[in-house]
């Protein structure tokens, strides 16, 4: 058993062949794992693993535990039918041993997952075209970045240019969501490999290649993967998520939606709340020329909370076009805005995290 405290391999377990099958592919990778099989302990250490390996004869007293979901569990049997029947209840790869046993080595060798989910993730939806969602979601994590907190934006519009270019940093060197569409299960910190721009990585959709096909959206997988990467190595992740597909990694996101301060926009974003079933979510209201509704009853109609408006500023389409990020220039009325919804929407979120203690 290992004697620190730092990332192994757990394996739940109690067949010795298959104990003897992980051990010999530890020693050849240089891991040293942990074995239990008491309930106490697989609670103990489930989520301080790298990686947890599970027997299928203790499939049924792990799902018994009420566990906190994770991601890097792989299940064990000799028989590929046992073992599937299990895979479900537990969320978890299936390895078929000793047939199988040739991926053991890189199975106990993923990177250590963290504690976790520790992040906020801030995801933003218009409730309609044009009402500057993009502008906001890369607003927030501009003066997330502002408070020393360690934030990161994300684009999820395929066919919104990538939103490097609202930073000017198209030419940035980095990951784009071209790079990632394969990634999946535990990976090391991805924020770290993409471009930095206004003091915080972006990860933004790539363009049109010379074949002339477009970006497309990024796998579940690969959402799930890099959301888990950034949550375990960031505070705040802000999602630019014009059409939200239920995102595995985001089910506890603060969801919000902005909105324009006029009533076909009203009407446009109560059928794309009731749409994406964003029943949970929060309104900002757009307010300026032509859009005099009063945010109170913008999201009375809406049967959902105000968490606060932002104003129609004409220097951020002229600053977009320089690639000047939104929300940089603290003094302006629009940042301080920013800044006020930030603290809304955080100290919502602290509230609802005590209330659940």
């Amino acid at each position: 058993m290992p004697g620190g405290e730092g990332p192994f391999p757990l394996v739940v377990c109690q067949d010795r062949r298959l104990m003897d099958i992980v051990m010999s592919a530890a020693a050849s990778c240089g891991t040293d794992p942990r074995f239990v099989r008491e309930p106490d302990d697989i609670r103990r250490w489930w989520a301080r693993a790298s990686t947890v390996l599970v027997g299928v004869e203790m499939a049924p007293v792990v799902a018994g535990l009420g566990l906190a979901p994770r991601t890097a569990v792989h299940l064990m049997a000799a028989d590929a039918a046992e073992v599937t029947a299990w895979s479900v209840p537990l969320s978890a790869a299936v390895l078929v041993l000793p047939d199988q046993a040739g991926c053991l080595p890189a199975v106990l060798g993923q990177a250590d997952p963290g504690p976790g989910g520790r992040a906020t993730v801030i995801d933003v939806m218009g409730g309609s075209g044009g009402v500057g969602a993009t502008t906001l979601a890369a607003a927030l994590a501009q003066r997330c970045s502002a408070r020393n907190a360690r934030s990161a934006l994300i684009d999820l519009d395929p066919c919104g240019g990538g939103v490097d270019l609202m930073f000017g940093a198209e030419r940035e060197p980095g990951w784009r969501w071209d790079d990632l569409t394969s990634v999946s299960g535990t990976v090391n910190d991805i924020a770290a490999r993409l471009p930095r721009v206004g003091g915080f990585p972006v990860l933004s959709m790539g363009r049109p290649g010379a074949d002339h096909a477009g970006p497309q959206l990024p796998g579940a997988a690969a959402v799930r993967a890099v959301l888990d990467s950034m949550c375990r190595n960031l505070d705040v992740v802000v999602l630019d998520d014009p059409n939200p597909q239920n995102w595995p990694g985001a089910e506890n996101a603060t969801r919000v939606v902005v909105v324009a301060g006029h009533v076909r926009a009203v009407m446009a974003a109560r059928a794309r709340t009731l749409q994406h079933s964003w029943g949970d979510a929060q309104v900002v209201v757009r307010t300026g020329p032509g859009m005099g509704l009063d945010p109170r009853a913008v999201a009375d109609c809406l049967a959902l909370p105000l968490a606060g408006s932002i104003c129609t500023d004409r220097r951020l389409v002229s600053g977009a076009q320089v690639g000047e990020p939104p929300g940089r220039q603290r003094a302006g009325r629009f940042a301080k805005q920013v800044d006020a919804l930030l603290d809304a929407l955080l100290g919502r979120i602290e509230g609802e995290s005590r209330a659940r203690r």
